[in-house]
């Protein structure tokens, strides 16, 4: 996929697609990307230059999303969330 829209690129990570991302306005989609940049299925291009080796880099192998990084965090967030509401696991 190529795409320049956050949800676009956040689908594709969570669904293994392979994306180029293209820089657009909104400053949401690289910070996002931040966030997933060791996805080596979804490549960010600020420059039309490095198109074509970021369609390379998304074409090899086979991709699945591995969220185990990330779910110390949302485990923060939940218990953070359920001690909002005097809830505790």
């Amino acid at each position: 996929m190529i795409t320049d829209r956050l949800h676009g690129m956040i689908f594709c990570a969570i669904t293994g697609t392979p994306c180029v991302v293209i820089n657009s306005k909104s400053p949401k989609v690289r910070g996002c990307y931040e966030w997933i940049k060791e996805l080596d299925y979804i490549q960010f291009c600020d420059d039309i230059n490095n198109f074509s080796e970021a369609m390379k880099v998304v074409s090899k192998g086979s991709h699945r999303y591995d969220n185990s990084k990330l779910m110390p965090y949302y485990e923060g967030l939940k218990t953070d969330i359920l001690a909002m509401f005097g809830k505790h696991r």
